[in-house]
């Protein structure tokens, strides 16, 4: 993480031992003799600059309720990293000091501990150019991508910390970042355990992330970052809802390193119950029948296991039909009735249109 210079902290408490915040009765209020802009580093901005935002002028009464937002503005450059007015006694009133501790400028990025990609490469990932205002969100986002580069690589646990170092005679500061890889995590075998209704291959099928086997022999095996595992167990508890299992959960997800570059996934599956449908209604529907026009086209079907994939496309063959009548702003509302203890699921589907 990013780290305020000691230097920076040392010159503030310096300026606090000698100036105090504005705070001025209102019915006392005494004329502003002076403003005058003190740098804590290097003068990045023109005093003039920082003097526009200021909304109390010499010669003015000093009502410093406005100061807070003058702050606000000067932060909302993007090219102050700190500020703060202050007031100093004077023979006739008071002197405003603005202090401003300005963003530095970048230099360039230096990179720790990468071996698997070259300083150059990681570098084209940095938002920041040489000369720009070091700015820490577009920091974090580089960091972001290089984390990603790394998943996308093959290194699932690789980790990148980073610091803006100080202001250099130049006033350019450089970003340190100190780069983790460990080891490879890639996907060798995924076995399964508790899986009764469906096959391991079914689930496998499912699976964004493939293992290693004959079929792809010369590749390194999928991935298994914590992001890439979350989706496989999405796409597996879908599958699952798609054959009538609506409790069904992947309970654990066991990752076992068998080799310097490989893991071996042992998932556990919560089947549960499997339901069926009990009974389809469609409601709001003008253009149509139940009976005519739906019944023998809809595939969630009484008696049958309830599928999300056959909800789905029954909304989109009702969407098409009543398209094709030019209800063109008609809506489908799926609603599935809790099933209670019986293992059975009713489905109530309402059809709304722009003329209803």
């Amino acid at each position: 993480m990013a780290k305020t210079p000691l230097l920076v902290t040392a010159l503030l408490l310096v300026l606090h031992s000698f100036l105090h915040p504005v705070m001025v009765n209102a019915d006392e209020a005494p004329l502003v003799k002076a403003i005058e802009v003190r740098y804590v580093g290097p003068a990045l901005i023109d005093r003039e600059k920082i003097l526009a935002f200021i909304s109390t002028k010499p010669g003015a009464r000093l009502y410093p309720h406005g100061f807070d937002e003058d702050i606000k503005r000067l932060h909302g450059t993007g090219e102050i990293a700190n500020a703060r007015i202050l007031s100093e006694q004077t023979k006739g009133g008071v002197n405003i000091i603005v202090v401003v501790e300005c963003r530095a400028l970048y230099g360039g990025t230096r990179f720790v501990g990468n071996t698997k990609f070259n300083d150059k490469k990681l570098a084209r990932l940095m938002k920041l150019k040489p000369g720009q205002t070091v700015d820490e969100t577009s920091i974090l986002t580089s960091r972001r991508e290089i984390l990603e580069l790394y998943r996308k690589s093959g290194y699932p646990d690789a980790s990148a910390s980073y610091q803006i170092e100080p202001p250099d005679a130049q006033a350019l500061s450089w970003v340190t970042f100190t780069i983790e890889e460990k080891s490879p995590g890639n996907l060798r075998q995924v076995s399964f355990t508790g899986n009764a209704q469906l096959s391991s291959a079914q689930l496998k099928e499912a699976m964004t992330q493939k293992e290693k086997g004959l079929q792809n022999l010369f590749r390194t095996g999928g991935r298994t970052d914590a992001e890439s595992i979350a989706r496989d167990v999405k796409a597996i508890e879908l599958l699952y809802r798609n054959y009538g299992f609506f409790d069904a959960r992947v309970a654990k997800v066991h990752k076992i390193r068998v080799d310097p570059t490989h893991h071996d996934l042992v998932i556990t599956i919560d089947e549960g119950k499997v339901y069926q449908v009990s009974d389809v209604e469609v409601s709001g529907a003008k253009a149509l029948s139940l009976d005519k026009d739906l019944a023998s086209r809809l595939k969630t079907q009484s008696g049958k296991p309830f599928s999300n994939q056959d909800l789905e496309d029954d909304m989109q063959m009702i969407l098409e039909y009543y398209h094709s009548k030019g209800y063109v702003d008609a809506t489908v509302t799926p609603r599935l009735v809790a099933p209670g203890e019986k293992t059975q699921a009713k489905m109530a589907g309402k059809v709304k249109s722009s003329s209803d």
